[in-house]
């Protein structure tokens, strides 16, 4: 019996197991592919956006700084309790978990180097806001003041 596909030409078993062999080799690739994404997407790798990619020249900004008495000082958008020179609060244009390098704010605040770990509905454009640490009210005013003798503006790496 003739195969229709084979238009009766008696090559039916080559022509068939050629078919057979480049479904196959696009099946699995296909498979490949899904299984890569996948993956990428369990274990949180973020595609590349050049939008979001800022450069890692330095660059002034204007830097502030709050503490747990502030409204939304207690924990940061990640969820997790915020730390003195550690923690710092940036446009949503920087990924979470970017460092940043402040040199001017090195043993004023930590070491300078800090990680975004939060955000802020004030925090846009060229804005990073510092945490820092206090046990009251008192002593949160008090760190302000010594702060705010800093320049409003410094240079960051990012």
């Amino acid at each position: 019996m003739n195969c229709p596909e084979c238009f009766g030409l008696g090559e039916h078993a080559v022509w068939c197991s050629q078919r057979k062999i480049q479904w196959l080799n696009w099946f699995t690739v296909s498979v490949a592919v899904l299984l890569a994404w996948a993956l990428f997407s369990l274990i949180g790798c973020e595609t590349p956006n050049p939008k979001h990619q800022l450069a890692s020249t330095p660059r002034k900004m204007r830097v502030t700084f709050y503490h747990k008495f502030e409204q939304g000082g207690n924990h940061t958008s990640l969820g997790v309790r915020p730390k003195e020179g550690v923690t710092v609060a940036a446009d949503p244009r920087i990924s979470f978990h970017t460092p940043v390098e402040i040199p001017r704010l090195a043993g004023i605040v930590g070491d300078g180097n800090f990680t975004v770990q939060d955000r802020g509905s004030a925090i846009k454009g060229d804005h990073l806001d510092i945490y820092i640490e206090a046990r009251n009210r008192k002593d949160a005013r008090r760190r302000m003041r010594e702060l705010s003798g800093l320049p409003p503006f410094m240079d960051v790496v990012l």
